[in-house]
């Protein structure tokens, strides 16, 4: 009886140890990215800073995104066509087609 309460116990704090590792997991949160990607930290990305940023991102299928494919990202991101992206405009949900 006594072993089993010793294992139950050590179960339990192993689930309490491991439990924060796959937190840190998770994808960083968009508003973190965005301000990693504003190099001069003014609150917006301009088209450089963008590229940047997304400079090596691949599509779903694998394949790393193109210079124009980036830049058509930049413009439709960019919704009130100021030429650069404030963080309402980075985390806006995609349209569906």
């Amino acid at each position: 009886m006594k072993q089993n309460l010793i294992k139950l116990s050590v179960l339990a704090l192993g689930l309490l140890v491991f439990a924060p590792v796959e937190a840190q997991d998770q994808k960083p949160k968009k508003k973190d990215v965005f301000a990693k990607m504003d190099a001069n930290s003014d609150g917006f990305l301009d088209k450089a800073e963008y590229l940047t940023g997304m400079k090596g991102k691949k599509d779903k299928n694998g394949v790393e995104l193109s210079q124009e494919k980036l830049e058509k990202m930049f413009a439709k991101k960019d919704t009130n066509s100021d030429k650069k992206i404030d963080l309402s405009e980075y985390t806006a949900k995609k349209k569906k087609k």
